[in-house]
């Protein structure tokens, strides 16, 4: 039968152990972040392009454009699930040729929010043709 110091020596490792992992889990998005912002400071668009996942921001980007634009617009899709997805299918091409990584490497390397804007404002044809095909569903 172990010994008393033996018991609380062990649970002394494991909860150490466990801090030590729960620590590293709770810190990994700071990590994550920094890595993102020394890609941006380096300018090294390989390593940015490694630590986003672009299809992931693209699908989450269209989904919101979707949800605003019905908002915004206020209309209301008959099947409410099968619209949105038929929207979602319809703008996600447009939204992939915005959602490039020079697009994304243009915007994050301004200074200003004003050029931030700019960056924005040269994608208005593609934003344009967006809306032309999201309004095609009213």
């Amino acid at each position: 039968m172990p010994s008393r110091d033996g018991r609380i020596r062990w649970r002394f490792w494991v909860a150490l152990t466990l801090s030590i992992f729960l620590s590293l889990y709770l810190a990994s998005p700071l990590i994550a972040l920094y890595d993102i912002a020394s890609a941006i400071e380096d300018r090294d668009a390989v390593a940015l392009t490694e630590r986003i996942d672009f299809p992931s921001v693209r699908r989450s980007l269209t989904k919101q454009i979707v949800q605003e634009y019905l908002k915004l617009t206020g209309k209301k899709l008959p099947l409410q699930a099968i619209g949105k997805r038929l929207m979602v299918s319809a703008a996600d091409p447009i939204v992939a040729r915005l959602m490039t990584v020079r697009a994304l490497w243009t915007c994050l390397t301004r200074v200003t929010p004003e050029s931030r804007l700019k960056c924005l404002w040269t994608a208005r044809p593609s934003l344009q043709l967006l809306s032309t095909a999201l309004g095609g569903f009213g």
